[in-house]
């Protein structure tokens, strides 16, 4: 006769596990300007120049601590070479080179950063609303830079800068041809980015079109941006 083992399930036999096991995952931020300064420093040509440009920057804009009057008349030391009391010499008026120098930088610097900056702010806004919405908004929108692209920029800015002749005058004349080509470039990049994954990724989860194109698009143009407003 076969004894059966008959085995009786009580809640003895059995572990509950009420443990929740979280698993941490540490995760780089990964930051285009970050990604900038990296490619920057491991360039030793683009940081002696950005060093350069720098030291002229300062120089420039400490021009008012040089014992030299970049205006004052002095026949009696004109047309002097270089020496340690006039770094660059003299012209023929006897008015200190450096110091000449140092206080046309000023007026360089100050033309030339603040046009650039009003090219690309305008040019990226373009190119990248008329990239980003696409359609006949885009349509009109290259249209109207087309017409930028085809004056005689050269010519119509020597007539402004004579009917009203200005510091601001010369800047928003700079401007207002030089952005045209930064949109045009904004425009390729921006239809480019907005087919990737991570910005279709934003659109699914909710993100609106403001949101994505000042986080994920802006940045991610900034590179060819800043080659285009240099080179302009």
């Amino acid at each position: 006769m076969q004894m059966e083992n008959k085995l009786e399930y009580t809640d003895d036999l059995f572990v509950r596990t009420n443990k929740k096991y979280k698993e941490e995952v540490s995760v780089a931020r990964h930051s285009v300007w970050r990604d900038i300064k990296k490619e920057l420093l491991s360039n030793k040509i683009a940081v002696i120049c950005l060093v350069i440009l720098c030291v002229i920057i300062i120089a420039s804009f400490l021009a008012p601590l040089s014992p030299y009057d970049p205006n004052a008349i002095d026949v009696t030391h004109k047309l002097e070479g270089p020496s340690s009391a006039h770094w660059f010499g003299t012209d023929d008026y006897g008015r200190d080179y450096f110091t000449r120098a140092l206080y046309g930088g000023r007026v360089s610097l100050t033309v030339g950063f603040s046009a650039m900056i009003v090219t690309v702010i305008l040019g990226t806004a373009i190119g990248v609303i008329s990239g980003y919405v696409g359609g006949k908004l885009d349509i009109l929108m290259m249209r109207f830079t087309d017409i930028f692209l085809a004056l005689p920029s050269m010519l119509l800015m020597i007539v402004l800068n004579m009917l009203s002749p200005g510091l601001v005058t010369l800047i928003l004349v700079l401007s207002l041809f030089s952005w045209a080509s930064v949109a045009r470039i904004t425009r390729a990049e921006t239809m480019s980015l907005k087919e990737r994954d991570f910005v279709v990724a934003s659109k699914n989860l909710g993100a609106g079109n403001i949101l994505i194109a000042v986080k994920h698009i802006v940045p991610n143009i900034m590179g060819p941006v800043t080659v285009a407003a240099s080179l302009g």
